[in-house]
C-alpha cells in the first residue's frame, strides 16, 4: 500500500506532495506530538530539495506561534497540517497527509481522534487519509468509503517467485559474476560455510517462496515439508544462521499444528545455533518463543525463565526494547501464578532499562505497562517517593521528554 501510494504521489499529474506518517498510535497525546515534529521535518526536507532543483519554498513557521505552542497535540497538528498546505499552496495545490499507524494500541482514542480531525474546517489546500483496514477501529467513524487496496495472492506469489528465481517476463539481465577459486575458498574459510552456486541459491528462495504460500492459505503440512527441505540445503552449505531462522518457522508451525513439544524442540535447537553464532538477537528471538509455548501450557514459572532468558539475550545484543518486552512478559508469569511480588524485580530491570533511553525512543515500547504495574506496587506497599520517581518517568515517557 505504502509503495502503491509513493508511486501516485510521483505521477506527473499530482501536485500534491505526500506526507506519510506510520508511527504506531498508543496515545494521544505523544501520537501528535510525534505527528507536528514530523510534519515540519519533512517540511524541510521538501523544501531542500526544492532548492536543489531551483525552486524556492518558504521556511515552515507556523504564525502566531507562542498561540500555536499552547495547544494541546491534535489541535497543533492540525495548524501544522494547515500551514504545509499553505506554504505549498503557494506553488502546488497543497498537501495529502496520510495516517497510517502500524498498531493502534488504544481504538478507542484512535476513533475519537480521528472524528476530531474529520470534523475539523480543512482548507481546500488539505487532503487527508487514513488506514483503515477491513475491520479495523474507524469503520464506525468514516464508513466504508474510500480507495481499496486488493492483492491477488496467487498472482503475488507468482511474481515473488520470479523475482526470486530470476525468471521474470521481462529481458534478461547479465548474469552474476563467477568466482574465482581462490575467491571460494576464502569465502568458505571466512564464513565457515559453503558457498551456494546460483542454481542452489534459486532451489533454496524457490522453496522458501512456496513455504511462504502455503502458510498464506493454512497449509501446514505443505508448509512444513517446503521448510525441512529449505533446512536440509542450509545444513549441507553449513549455514547455520539461516537454519536456525526456519527452525523458528517451523516451531510456529508446530504450534499451529498443536505439536507444542515439536515447537519446544525447534527453539532449542535455534537457541544452540544463535549462541554458536554469536546472534544474539536470533537467541532473544528464540527464548520469547519458548517462553510463549510454556505460557500457553500455563508452565508460568518456566515461561517467566525463558522470558528473562530472552530478555539477557537481548541486553548482550544491544536491543534495549526487545529486552523491556521480555522482562514485561516474565513479570506477567509471575502475577499469572499468583506471585506478584516475584515481579517486582523483573519489573525494575525493565523500569531501569527504559529509564537509560531516549524518552522518544522509550514511548516506541512497553516501559509505560510496566512502569505502571511497578509503581501501583510501590504505592500499596508504602514507598511512595520511589512510586513518584516512576510516575515522572511515565509522564516524560507520555511527553517525549
Amino acid at each position: 500500500m505504502l509503495k502503491s501510494l509513493r508511486v501516485w504521489e510521483m505521477e506527473r499529474e499530482n501536485r500534491r506532495p505526500f506526507f506519510l506518517y506510520e508511527e504506531p498510535f498508543i496515545d494521544k497525546a505523544g501520537y501528535f506530538e510525534g505527528l507536528c515534529k514530523r510534519l515540519g521535518d519533512d517540511y524541510e526536507l521538501l523544501r531542500k530539495q526544492a532548492a536543489q532543483d531551483g525552486v524556492e519554498l518558504s521556511p515552515f513557521t507556523p504564525q502566531d506561534p507562542q498561540r500555536v505552542a499552547g495547544m494541546p497535540p491534535l489541535e497543533r497538528a492540525v495548524v501544522h497540517v494547515e500551514r504545509a498546505g499553505a506554504l505549498l499552496g503557494e506553488r502546488l495545490d497543497g498537501v495529502l497527509l496520510g495516517l497510517l499507524p502500524r498498531q493502534v494500541r488504544d481504538a478507542a482514542a484512535w476513533r475519537q481522534s480521528v472524528a476530531a480531525l474529520a470534523r475539523a474546517p480543512w482548507s481546500t489546500r488539505v487532503l487527508l487519509s487514513f488506514f483503515d483496514p477491513p475491520g479495523g477501529p474507524l469503520e464506525s467513524v468514516l464508513g466504508a468509503e474510500g480507495a481499496r487496496f486488493s492483492v491477488n495472492r496467487d498472482e503475488l506469489f507468482d511474481y515473488l517467485r520470479q523475482l526470486a528465481t530470476n525468471k521474470s517476463a521481462g529481458p534478461a539481465g547479465p548474469p552474476p559474476p563467477v568466482p574465482t577459486e581462490a575467491q571460494r575458498e576464502e569465502y568458505e574459510r571466512r564464513t565457515g560455510q559453503k558457498l551456494m552456486s546460483p542454481d542452489e541459491g534459486r532451489a533454496l528462495r524457490t522453496v522458501l517462496m512456496d513455504a511462504a504460500q502455503h502458510m498464506s492459505r493454512g497449509r501446514h503440512a505443505e508448509a512444513a515439508e517446503a521448510y525441512r527441505s529449505a533446512r536440509h540445503i542450509c545444513q549441507a552449505h553449513g549455514m547455520l544462521l539461516e537454519e536456525a531462522t526456519i527452525l523458528v518457522a517451523l516451531a510456529g508451525l508446530a504450534l499451529a499444528v498443536r505439536a507444542p513439544d515439536q515447537a519446544l524442540e525447534c527453539y532449542r535447537r535455534a537457541v544452540a545455533i544463535g549462541r554458536e553464532k554469536e546472534s544474539f538477537q536470533l537467541v532473544a528471538q528464540a527464548w520469547l518463543g519458548t517462553g510463549a509455548v510454556f505460557m500457553m501450557q500455563k508452565e508460568y514459572v518456566r515461561a517467566a525463565q525463558a522470558y528473562e532468558a530472552a530478555g539477557d539475550a537481548a541486553r548482550t545484543a544491544g536491543v534495549p526494547t526487545l529486552r523491556i518486552e521480555a522482562l514485561r512478559l516474565a513479570g506477567t508469569c509471575h502475577v499469572l501464578r499468583g506471585a506478584r511480588d516475584d515481579a517486582v524485580p523483573v519489573w525494575q530491570k525493565a523500569v531501569a532499562e527504559g529509564a537509560a533511553l531516549d524518552p522518544q525512543i522509550r514511548r516506541m515500547t512497553t516501559f509505560r505497562e510496566v512502569a505502571g504495574e511497578l509503581a501501583a506496587w510501590l504505592e500499596r506497599n508504602g514507598l511512595l517517593p520511589q512510586a513518584e520517581h516512576v510516575r515522572s518517568l511515565i509522564e516524560e515517557t507520555a511527553k517525549g521528554g
